[in-house]
């Protein structure tokens, strides 16, 4: 069985984030603030305008809070790597945890809307 969620490296001071994955940093600017770039390895450069950066290698960062270039480049937790193109994730910084939303691949995907 698949973890939809687990718990970040590090954490931080921000809001919450939901985006949705994208492997393509030639995206149109407009679309980017509410995507997050799926990144290989640490040594991509960040194509900017992204509301965030995932970093999905298989090698973890050791590195401190310090090295990282911003908060929102996120080392995904093993347990996330399956997350791909047009998954929607959510990144609670505080909590420093990470949750998958929508899986495009899941054939029991479910929304539940309430009037407010």
């Amino acid at each position: 069985m698949l973890k939809l969620s687990d718990k970040l490296q590090r954490s931080w001071n921000g809001e919450p984030i939901i985006a949705r994955v994208t492997t393509n940093p030639q995206r149109p600017l407009p679309v980017r603030k509410v995507e997050a770039l799926l990144l290989q390895d640490s040594s991509a450069l960040l194509a900017p305008g992204f509301r965030a950066y995932l970093l999905a290698s298989a090698s973890e960062s050791k590195s401190s809070k310090s090295d990282r270039p911003c908060p929102e480049v996120i080392s995904v937790p093993a347990s996330l790597r399956y997350i791909k193109e047009g998954d929607i994730v959510r990144i609670c910084p505080r909590a420093g945890e990470m949750s998958v939303l929508y899986r495009t691949s899941s054939r029991f995907n479910t929304m539940l809307y309430s009037r407010a």
